[in-house]
């Protein structure tokens, strides 16, 4: 998910939380040298 879908994506579950009260949570985590375990590990 690029920034964009990710924004869009917060900006959804925010709105839907006016309409049904539920509470959503969300995080947004960096990770260092992230490459390098995906070019190890795989890109699934």
């Amino acid at each position: 998910m690029d920034r964009a879908a990710g924004t869009a994506a917060i900006n959804k579950m925010l709105a839907q939380e006016l309409h049904t009260g539920c509470v959503n949570t969300f995080a947004i985590v960096d990770l260092d040298n992230f490459k390098t375990l995906n070019d190890v590990m795989g890109h699934m």
